[in-house]
């Protein structure tokens, strides 16, 4: 007998617009959403959904809302006793993690499971030995977290460390959010996951990852539980938690961290800023475990589920190893440098944003936010710049599940919003974002684990070859004037000349408070995969613009 749950999409489609779709077996419109985009199946299911909802038509809530549930309930069965308990992920940079799942033996098919994923500490040596210590790390975090998960029926899915591995000393490349995002997809792709339900734990270095997803891509997960970990301590790296809570365990006695300030600086910033959190250090606690506390955690996270659709977000830029991500949930902007934050007023259908550093904004909206009935009044630093009805979209919804997986955080209307460089002059929302980051405190220094694979960066990532001052332009931007170019380097290979101004790096303009050297420095450090490179934009001496690809390979 087939699964019931494939049907209920095609269902939807049909009642929705009254359309006959072909008569062949339902499932595959289900399964359109995790078929190869160029498979025969993938495009007869995509044209029939084109034929259900015909593009621009009015779809109302209730069937949008019908859709919504179905997309929550459909992709392949997924029966959690039979599916494998190992298997391998590709993630991007040409890497292969492994999982390791445990799977409760009360849990049955037909119930989305709450999910632990776990990393272990590190870094492992590169080599024979180093591979069996991955492996050893997975399999000690699965077992750790086995007994409070079989007890409260969630799944957890410790996974190998493949990507930081050191060859010469305290060198190694680390875990981004991209690597995290391919891990959480394979895992759905296998078993029923309730992604609003999905924290990320770890020990030692992995912990460090828990915390610096949230203050990059939140929207992966419902929180974080660091244990043994070195903490975060700036302001501008926490205040972008806001929808992350974090369930930090540590030891007061740990000496593999560079000091017990970093967990206290952590517990401080986020009571200043009114963030939800735990925090427990055991005065007599070293560098361990702490698996006693995991069933109070596990309730903890009981209570706390990923809030997706809520009003406030806050987006600001910050100096970590790890880049924040262009979007916050439903909001994105057009910059790296962009900070905002947002509130809603419920009774008006009011969006109110306080944005810097920014030209543009890219709102992903649902029922679930805003009354899509009503006019979606959009406010930036106090001044309206939308005010109109935003129409839904089901292609948006089923477009946007099949390329994140998450079939919880779908948007069904989308509107783009111009921000005048006016707009962005107020004083006083300017001071709004300084307040959210400005620390008096004095903070711990940089830990360890940031510090080592900082040097390995640096040590690896090709530079451009350039100096140059930056260099105030018209509209309140600024550019960067380059002074010399090193004989040989790549931006010498790329046609860079002593004289050009670069205007955008990477599409993003400067604007008047940004130290452009620093910025493309970062960018070139944090951002980039080998084999990738830097675009910018310059202005010749003679006036003319030219686009120059700096190569950046090793």
């Amino acid at each position: 007998m087939r699964n019931p749950r494939r049907l209920l999409v095609p269902i939807v489609l049909i009642a929705a617009a009254a359309v006959r779709l072909p008569a062949q077996d339902l499932g595959w419109v289900t399964d359109r959403l995790f078929a190869a985009a160029d498979s025969a199946e993938f495009l007869k299911a995509k044209a029939s959904a084109a034929k259900a909802f015909a593009e621009g038509a009015a779809v109302d809530r209730a069937t949008m809302a019908r859709l919504e549930a179905a997309i929550a309930k459909s992709g392949p069965p997924r029966d959690p006793q039979s599916a494998s308990r190992e298997f391998p992920v590709k993630v991007p940079g040409g890497h292969t993690l492994g999982v390791l799942m445990f799977v409760p033996k009360t849990v049955k098919a037909g119930t989305p499971l709450p999910l632990v994923l776990a990393f272990g500490g590190g870094p492992v040596p590169k080599g024979r030995r180093g591979d069996a210590g991955v492996e050893q790390q997975a399999r000690m975090m699965r077992q750790v977290w086995t007994k409070a998960a079989a007890d409260a029926g969630w799944l957890v899915a410790a996974v190998t460390d493949e990507i930081s591995r050191s060859s010469s000393g305290v060198r190694y490349e680390i875990i981004r959010p991209d690597h995290l995002e391919a891990v959480l997809r394979g895992i759905r792709t296998r078993y029923d996951v309730d992604e609003d339900r999905t924290f990320m734990t770890g020990i030692s270095l992995g912990s460090n990852y828990a915390l610096q997803c949230g203050a990059c891509r939140p929207e992966l997960f419902c929180g974080s539980v660091p244990v043994a970990t070195e903490g975060e301590a700036r302001r501008a790296v926490l205040a972008n938690l806001v929808t992350y809570p974090s369930y930090v365990l540590v030891g007061a006695r740990d000496r593999n961290i560079r000091s017990i300030a970093g967990p206290r600086a952590f517990r401080r910033v986020m009571t200043e800023l009114g963030y939800d959190h735990g925090y427990e250090e055991e005065a007599r606690g070293g560098h361990e475990g702490f698996s006693h506390k995991y069933p109070a955690v596990l309730k903890w996270f009981g209570s706390r589920p990923r809030r997706v659709w809520r009003g406030r977000v806050v987006r600001v830029p910050h100096p970590a190893i790890t880049a924040p991500d262009r979007r916050r949930y439903w909001i994105a902007a057009d910059t790296r440098q962009a900070a905002f934050t947002s509130s809603l007023d419920a009774g008006t259908n009011r969006l109110e944003i306080t944005a810097g550093a920014l030209t543009r904004l890219d709102l992903w909206l649902s029922d679930r936010l805003v009354d899509l009935d009503r006019n979606v009044r959009v406010v930036v630093n106090g001044v309206v710049l939308h005010d109109a009805l935003v129409r839904r979209d089901p292609h948006l919804a089923l477009e946007t599940v099949r390329t994140t997986g998450d079939r919880r955080r779908v948007p069904t209307a989308r509107v783009v919003v111009d921000v005048p460089a006016k707009v962005l002059e107020s004083k006083k929302h300017r001071a709004a974002l300084d307040r959210l980051v400005t620390d008096s405190a004095e903070l711990p220094r940089l830990a360890y684990w940031e510090h080592y694979a900082l040097r390995h960066l640096r040590e690896t990532r090709k530079q451009a070859g350039w100096t140059g001052t930056a260099k105030d332009l018209a509209g309140g931007r600024r550019g960067f004037e380059i002074a010399t170019v090193e004989d040989g380097a790549p931006a010498a290979k790329a046609g860079l000349k002593v004289g050009d101004i670069v205007e955008t790096f990477d599409g993003n303009p400067f604007f008047a408070d940004d130290d452009p050297g620093a910025l493309m420095r970062m960018w070139c450090l944090r951002e980039e995969y080998p084999g990738t490179g830097l675009m910018i934009r310059v202005r010749r001496a003679s006036g003319e613009s030219a686009e120059i690809r700096i190569d950046l390979s090793r």
